[in-house]
This record gives structure tokens, C-alpha cells and sequence, in this order.
């Protein structure tokens, strides 16, 4: 295998076993696949304008169930692409910006480029084919629709430790949630070095 100088990320559509990782420059934009022997430059990703993104730090790559949709979070430049997948192939197309304003930091719902994260990380993808991602700097936990409308799915856009209600929950620099086999979304809670488990959706109280 080949190795790394730096931190990628590592993925791969189920049933497809291709493999696939970001750029191995930290602030890189491009998405690579690897053909056996070597990661091969596949696309880069586009900035607001349509043209190739300068930076990008890439922190997630994830396929919805049937594998024919991919979304891809920039990390440092606060925004969630979708892109079309062809499993026979292993080709992406139809990459395009989906949701977050383009290298601007902040907090708002709503759908396309009038939602506002920070520094979105790692996510996952339901049977309905909507993305949760934790937004690191929000302290919240984000649902992204396939049409780009977002909300806030868990927490309150303020770091602490609190359980209970989705929507009175608090989380302090989430990194990442994925789907267990129980359905409930599990969330690696950083900067409170735990686990915490969300069983409802961000019902209010």
C-alpha cells in the first residue's frame, strides 16, 4: 500500500470496493483513486465561482445507500459538495456546491448557499439519502437534504456537556457521527472525549 505523509481520508461505496482519498497536502482539493498500486488523481474540487478550489481540506467523503451519490465536505472552506456516482465505472460527475457559503464561517439554516457552517467535519448518509455532518465549530450536529436544505439536527451552536433532548442537547467540537446498525446516530464528541448516542431527532421540548 501506499504510504502517506500526511493525514487523507480513506473511503470506499459499499459493494464497490474501490478505494478513495483526498489530497495528501492538508489544504488540497483533490480527490484520488487508487488503482492498486498508486492513488491516481481523479477530480478537483470547484470554489463558488465553478473554478478549481486553491484549498479544500478535504474531511469526508460519504456514498448514500445505493452508492450513486457522494457528498464531500471542505472543511476549511465550510461548505458540502454532492457529486453523481457510477459504480461500474467508478467515476464521479455532476460535482457541484450543495450547501455552506463558500470560505465563510458562521451559523445559519436554510438551503444552498444562504446556510452557513464551521468547519464541518465527518458525517454519514441515511436511507433517505440526507447527509449528517458534525459542524466542529457550530458544536451541532447538521442534516443536509439531497436538495441542499439544511438544519440543525442535534445541539444548540454553544460548546458544553449536556444530554437530554436533541434540541437542548450540547456538544463541544464534535468530529464525526455515523449511523450504527440500531439506526441511532453516534457522535465522537471531541473536546469532551466521549461518545454520545442520538436515539430521536431534534424534537423540542
Amino acid at each position: 500500500f501506499q504510504q502517506c505523509s500526511k493525514p487523507v481520508i480513506l473511503c470506499y461505496p459499499d459493494a464497490c470496493h474501490i478505494i478513495y482519498r483526498t489530497s495528501p497536502v492538508l489544504n488540497g482539493s483533490w480527490i484520488y483513486q487508487y488503482d492498486g498500486t498508486n492513488f491516481i488523481p481523479k477530480f478537483q474540487l470547484p470554489d463558488a465561482a465553478g473554478a478549481a478550489a486553491s484549498k479544500g481540506n478535504i474531511n469526508a467523503i460519504a456514498f448514500d445507500k445505493p452508492g450513486t451519490t457522494a457528498y464531500i465536505v471542505s472543511r476549511k472552506n465550510h461548505v458540502i459538495y454532492k457529486a453523481s456516482y457510477d459504480m461500474a465505472t467508478g467515476e464521479f460527475s455532476d460535482v457541484k456546491l450543495l450547501a455552506g457559503s463558500f470560505g465563510v464561517t458562521g451559523y445559519a439554516d436554510g438551503t444552498g448557499t444562504s446556510a452557513q457552517f464551521n468547519e464541518p467535519s465527518q458525517g454519514d448518509v441515511d436511507e433517505e439519502g440526507n447527509f449528517y455532518v458534525a459542524d466542529r465549530g457550530n458544536h451541532c450536529i447538521r442534516v443536509i437534504t439531497p436538495d441542499g436544505e439544511v438544519s440543525t439536527y442535534a445541539g444548540q451552536n454553544k460548546a458544553g456537556m449536556v444530554d437530554g433532548i436533541a434540541s437542548l442537547a450540547e456538544f463541544n467540537n464534535p468530529e464525526g457521527c455515523q449511523f450504527g446498525p440500531d439506526g441511532a446516530l453516534y457522535v465522537a464528541d471531541y473536546s469532551n472525549h466521549a461518545i454520545r448516542k442520538v436515539e430521536d431527532g431534534p424534537a423540542q421540548p
